[in-house]
This record gives structure tokens, C-alpha cells and sequence, in this order.
């Protein structure tokens, strides 16, 4: 029975290690010029964009490696492998290119094995973005180079419930005006002013 044991608990235990998954989450924020006015995408995975209220563009990128050591993974997080550039074109920087550094992606062998990868990757745009093409992103520029204005979010115009409202009510200042004076030096004590005096 107790060899039964030690069978199925290294049968189990190998199979785990077989498998095991790597997990790493990299962001990375890029500023983007108020003259730009056209967003275009150029990368290697497969990604999602996320319309947010920020004026600045993030990428996520969820990585999973799978049979490999988590030094190896690594080993490619410092080599940029998964990596992001942002890239001006035009005079005035009115496009813009985010993409991928590394656009080969090469297979992962370690020794005799090869290590397997499944990268998921969003980007979170400002949401005065509209998509005009499949990797293209647009915002109308007023004639005065200003962004057209977008409508307001409900926590923007402090549009919230009664009950939260009734939750969080303003602190009231005190109408009293009191001073409090903090001495900068000690008093004597009338112990030591009467030994100062004999």
C-alpha cells in the first residue's frame, strides 16, 4: 500500500512539473502629443484596446510561458522581448506608431526542450479615440488644435445616488477660532529660579 502511495504521489508530482505555467503581467505607459491624431498599431500577438478616460497610452501585457524555468522567462523580460516602442511620423507628430520591439519572435528551446508562450496583450487608449480601420485609431482635432470635447463620465459630473450622497457629507469647519500658544522655551521652575537667586 505505502509503495502504491509513493507511485501515485510522484506520478502526480512529475506531472505538475511538466507543466508548470509561468505567469508575468508587464505594463508600460507612453505620453502622447496633443497633436497626434492618428493612432496605429504594429504588433506581433494578437491585442484588445481599451477606450479609457487617461491621456496617455498603456500596454498590458499578460505573458504565460509554459515548460520553462522562470529564469529563462527572464532572461527575455531583460532582453525586451516583449517589449513596446512609440514612434512619431509626420512633422507635427499628428501619427503615431506603438509597436512591438520584437515583431520575430523566435522559438524558446531549452536543451531538448521548447518552451511554449501564450501572450495576451490590451492597450488602453484615451477614448477620444475612434477606430477607423482594423489597427488604425482616429481623434477630430478642432481648427484650434484643441481635442474635441467628449461627454462626461457620471463620476465626472459628480452625477451619483442619493444614498452616496447622504453617505459622504462634507466636513463642516468649526466656527471656533481658538489659539493655542506653544511656548518655544521652557518655564523655570520656582525651584531653580530660587537657587538662581542665592
Amino acid at each position: 500500500m505505502n509503495k502504491m502511495m509513493l507511485i501515485l504521489c510522484l506520478t502526480l508530482t512529475t506531472g505538475t512539473l511538466c507543466h508548470a505555467q509561468l505567469k508575468k503581467t508587464l505594463h508600460t505607459t507612453f505620453e502622447l502629443p496633443d497633436s497626434s491624431r492618428q493612432l496605429v498599431f504594429d504588433f506581433y500577438d494578437n491585442y484588445t484596446v481599451v477606450p479609457w478616460a487617461g491621456n496617455t497610452v498603456m500596454t498590458e501585457a499578460n505573458i504565460h510561458m509554459y515548460q520553462s524555468s522562470a529564469a529563462i522567462l527572464q532572461f527575455f523580460i531583460d532582453k525586451g522581448r516583449y517589449d513596446f516602442e512609440l514612434q512619431m511620423t509626420g512633422a507635427d507628430s499628428s501619427a503615431v506608431v506603438l509597436a512591438a520591439k520584437d515583431q520575430k519572435r523566435l522559438a524558446i528551446k531549452s536543451g531538448d526542450k521548447q518552451a511554449y508562450e501564450a501572450i495576451e496583450v490590451r492597450v488602453y487608449i484615451p477614448d477620444s479615440f475612434q477606430q477607423s480601420d482594423t489597427h488604425t485609431w482616429t481623434r477630430t482635432i478642432a481648427p484650434n488644435n484643441a481635442h474635441i470635447a467628449r461627454a462626461k463620465l457620471d463620476r465626472e459630473r459628480a452625477n451619483v445616488s442619493k444614498e452616496l450622497q447622504e453617505a459622504v457629507q462634507p466636513q463642516v469647519e468649526s466656527t471656533d477660532s481658538t489659539e493655542t500658544v506653544i511656548p518655544l522655551i521652557p518655564p523655570k521652575s520656582e525651584e531653580k529660579e530660587k537657587q538662581g537667586n542665592d
